[in-house]
Formats: structure tokens, C-alpha cells, sequence
């Protein structure tokens, strides 16, 4: 994929709560006891359980947030990728857009930051790590004027 990766590891993926209890019932089945049946009340608390997800955020020399990217939590080996391009501005949204994009930033530095939200709970877990975005020599016509193309990329897709 274009655009800057980010690799993280994560040791062991937090367990819903109804894994949990899938867990429990599975080893008292194994040890022919008698499962326990939740009550109408664990189970609605099981079903309205937020799920487990990483966040990133990117952010541009000033500190400004340039773009969030949501992930799942798994064990493991991870990586996302940033499409070196600002949030999209359309307020209508696809059910299938997982992470729309708008226009592209300016080359420069930027730092990204790492946070893991458990059981509601917003955590920052790595960062700020600071890479650099540049320009690829690989375009027809090249900008004179990159910021003044952006500011027009940005207005643009913001009347569209």
C-alpha cells in the first residue's frame, strides 16, 4: 500500500466479555460441572460491550491532527497504513468507507501517536513517532506552489 506504514506489536488481545464466559463455560463442560447460566442483565452488559480497537493519531509539525485511523485489536504482528492524505470532508459516509481520505498534505514532518481503547477506556500506549512525508519526483507537472495547491485541494473538496 502508498503511503507511511506503521508496524506494532501487541502480546495478547483483550477479551471481550462474552469470550470471557464462552471461556468459562467451555472449561466447566470440560470438567463436567454444571455451567452457569448468565443473567438477563450479564448478557444485555455482554451485548452492549464496546469493542476493543487501536487508534492512531497523526499529527503535523504545529501538533494539529492531520488524520485518525481505527483499527481491531489482535495479537501479534500488526501494521496500518496512511495514505499520506488528510480526512475526507464529505459529512455523508459509506457503510463500506472504513477510513475515507481526503486530499494529500504537504511533505513535512509528522508524528503519529498510538492508543488502545479497552472496555471504554482511551489509553495512550506508544508515540509520539516522528516520520517525514515527501514529495515523489514522479508527476507530469509538477507544482510550483505546493501549499497553494493543498489549501486549493482542501477548499475544493470542502464546497464539493
Amino acid at each position: 500500500e502508498f503511503g507511511a506504514t506503521i508496524t506494532y506489536y501487541i502480546k495478547k488481545a483483550p477479551k471481550s466479555k462474552k469470550e470471557e464466559s464462552k471461556e468459562k463455560e467451555k472449561e466447566l463442560a470440560d470438567e463436567n460441572k454444571p455451567i452457569y447460566y448468565p443473567t438477563w442483565e450479564e448478557l444485555r452488559e455482554e451485548d452492549r460491550e464496546e469493542k476493543s480497537f487501536t487508534l492512531f493519531v497523526v499529527k503535523d509539525e504545529m501538533g494539529t491532527v492531520v488524520r485518525k485511523l481505527k483499527e481491531g485489536i489482535k495479537s501479534g504482528i500488526n501494521r496500518i497504513t496512511w495514505d499520506l492524505r488528510f480526512a475526507s470532508t464529505n459529512p455523508v459516509k459509506k457503510v463500506t468507507d472504513k477510513n475515507e481520505s481526503g486530499t494529500p498534505v504537504m511533505p513535512g514532518k509528522y508524528s503519529v501517536e498510538m492508543y488502545t481503547s479497552i472496555n471504554g477506556e482511551l489509553k495512550m500506549v506508544a508515540g509520539p513517532q516522528i516520520f517525514e512525508a515527501k514529495v515523489l519526483d514522479n508527476s507530469t507537472l509538477p507544482a510550483e506552489d505546493r501549499a497553494a495547491l493543498v489549501a486549493f485541494q482542501k477548499e475544493f473538496w470542502e464546497f464539493n
